[in-house]
């Protein structure tokens, strides 16, 4: 039961680093000019073909507050 439960806890912790590592590989595809007024929208720099048609970032504007000084 412990070498079962251990395995499954190993288990667990491999997709969790499997899954941190795909939403880092999609978070460093974000870009966002700074020097342009706000609100600044978020832009892939490239499409993602692992993603389907359902996840439009695309097309979606995020705005984002840059305190400068």
């Amino acid at each position: 039961e412990g070498r079962e439960a251990a395995q499954r806890l190993v288990n667990l912790v491999g997709e969790g680093q499997r899954l941190l590592g795909n939403a880092l590989v999609a978070l460093s595809e974000l870009r966002c000019n700074l020097g342009g007024p706000p609100p600044r929208p978020l832009h892939l720099a490239r499409p993602l073909p692992h993603y389907g048609p359902p996840l439009l970032l695309q097309q979606a504007a995020i705005p984002i507050q840059v305190g400068e000084g």
